[in-house]
């Protein structure tokens, strides 16, 4: 499969910006980031508090992992 038609490199590439745009200040009230991220959801749900540094790592590594299992899905799907 092309690298430029896989799902983890762009929804890593969204992900990232989505950090970058939250790290310069812009995102004030994290909201985007907060919108953007299951794993934020799940650590606000649950009343964790964890740095923001982590935030980041979580999201791109999540969207990296969801990406991935989608390529995969469609490997298997295509002859």
């Amino acid at each position: 499969m092309n690298v430029l038609k896989r799902c983890s490199l762009w929804l890593t590439m969204l992900a990232l910006a989505v950090v970058v745009y939250n790290m310069t200040g812009r995102d004030d009230k994290n909201l985007l980031l907060f919108f953007t991220s299951p794993p934020f959801w799940v650590t606000e749900y649950a009343g964790c508090r964890i740095p923001t540094a982590v935030h980041y790592v979580l999201d791109v590594t999540f969207w990296f992992g969801l990406g991935t299992i989608i390529d995969l899905m469609v490997r298997k799907r295509t002859p």
